[in-house]
C-alpha cells in the first residue's frame, strides 16, 4: 500500500475484514427482504395491475390467430423466467410469477406449444455456474441464448416439423 492511513487502515482496524463481513451481512439481509423486483418488472401485484393484465392475455390469444394466420399446434411461445432457483424461489407469488404462469396456462389450455425455459436454465447454471444475462442489464447474453436455442430445437414442435 502506498498511503500510510490506508495501511493504518487495513492492518490495525482490520478495515478490510470488517467490510467483508459487512458486505456478507447486507447481502444477507437483502436476500431475506421480499423483492421490490422480479423478472425485471415491479414484484407488486395489485388487484388492479394483475386484473388489467389478464384482460390483455385475453386480447393478445383472441387477436393472435387473425394476426398470425397459424393454428395454435404451429406456434411456439418461450417464456423467460428466473433463471436461478434462488430467485424463482424469492420472486414465488410476485407480478412476474403469476404473468408467467397465466399466460402458459391460457397459451396451453388454447392448443399452443409452451416452453418455461427456468427449468433448462436452473439445470445449467447446476451445471455451470453461469450466468445467462450481461452484467449491465437483464438481457440474454450468449449462453442465454444458446439455452433457449437447445430448449427450442429439443421441443416436440421441432420434431414435428422436421418430419
Amino acid at each position: 500500500m502506498q498511503s500510510a492511513l490506508g495501511r493504518y487502515l487495513a492492518f490495525n482496524l482490520q478495515l478490510g475484514q470488517r467490510w467483508i463481513e459487512l458486505r456478507s451481512l447486507l447481502i444477507e439481509r437483502s436476500a431475506k427482504a421480499a423483492p421490490s423486483h422480479a423478472g425485471n418488472t415491479a414484484a407488486e401485484a395489485g388487484v388492479a395491475r394483475v386484473s388489467d393484465s389478464l384482460l390483455v392475455i385475453d386480447a393478445f390469444f383472441r387477436d393472435l390467430g387473425t394476426e398470425v394466420g397459424l393454428a395454435p399446434d404451429r406456434v411456439l411461445f418461450t417464456i423467460d423466467g428466473f433463471r436461478y432457483p434462488p430467485a424463482a424461489a424469492a420472486g414465488a407469488g410476485t407480478y412476474f410469477d403469476q404473468m408467467r404462469r397465466a399466460f402458459r396456462s391460457k397459451a396451453e389450455t388454447l392448443g399452443y406449444n409452451v416452453i418455461d425455459l427456468d427449468p433448462a436454465f436452473f439445470a445449467r447454471h447446476g451445471q455451470t455456474g453461469e450466468r445467462f444475462e450481461y452484467p449491465t442489464d437483464g438481457h440474454w447474453n450468449g449462453s442465454g441464448h444458446e439455452v433457449a436455442f437447445e430448449a427450442v430445437m429439443a421441443s416436440q414442435l421441432i420434431k414435428t416439423l422436421g418430419r
